[in-house]
C-alpha cells in the first residue's frame, strides 16, 4: 500500500479493500502485532536509548528516536539495533548534518533570481480521436498574449 506514493495504485476502491482484507488476514495469522520486546539502539557500542514495545504500541505507531552526539562519532561508525523478547522490530535510520562554519553558508552572493515561462494550452485530437492539449509557448505568439489585460468596468 505504501507504494501508492511512488506511482503504483489499484484501479478501484474494491481492489484496495481486497488488499486491506489480505493484510488483515496476514497480520492475524502471523501474530506480528503481538509485540513484547525491548529494542536497544547502540552507536559504536554505546547504548543511546531503549524502549519496551507492547501490542498497543504496534497500533499507535510508537517509535524510539535517538540523537547521536557528534562527540561520540568517529571516521567509521556502527549502528546496532538489538531486540530482546518476542515480536518484530522495524527500523529506519536517517542522518543529518549541520555546520556552523561561516565558510559553508556565507559564500558568494545572497541574491535570488526567479524566472517564469508562460504557455497556452491548445486543444487537439490524437490519432484515436481523444482530446489532448499541446503546450504552446506564448513567446512565439507575441508579448501581447503573455499577460492579457481585462477591460475595466465602470
Amino acid at each position: 500500500m505504501l507504494n501508492r506514493d511512488n506511482g503504483y495504485w489499484w484501479d478501484s476502491t474494491e481492489q484496495t479493500a481486497m488488499v486491506i482484507f489480505g493484510l488483515t488476514d496476514y497480520l492475524a495469522g502471523s501474530q506480528e502485532l503481538n509485540a513484547d520486546f525491548v529494542a536497544d539502539v547502540r552507536v559504536n557500542g554505546a547504548s543511546l536509548g531503549d524502549r519496551h514495545f507492547t501490542p498497543a504500541d504496534a497500533l499507535a505507531g510508537a517509535t524510539l528516536d535517538v540523537a547521536v552526539p557528534a562527540a561520540t562519532l568517529a571516521a567509521h561508525n556502527t549502528i546496532d539495533i538489538a531486540r530482546t523478547g518476542n515480536g518484530r522490530a522495524y527500523w529506519t535510520a536517517q542522518g543529518t548534518y549541520f555546520s556552523a562554519e561561516h565558510k559553508l553558508y556565507q559564500q558568494g552572493s545572497l541574491t535570488l533570481n526567479l524566472t517564469r515561462d508562460y504557455f497556452l494550452l491548445t486543444p487537439a485530437k490524437d490519432k484515436n480521436g481523444n482530446i489532448v492539449y499541446n503546450l504552446e509557448s506564448t513567446q512565439r505568439r507575441g508579448a501581447d498574449r503573455r499577460c492579457p489585460r481585462r477591460p475595466h468596468r465602470h
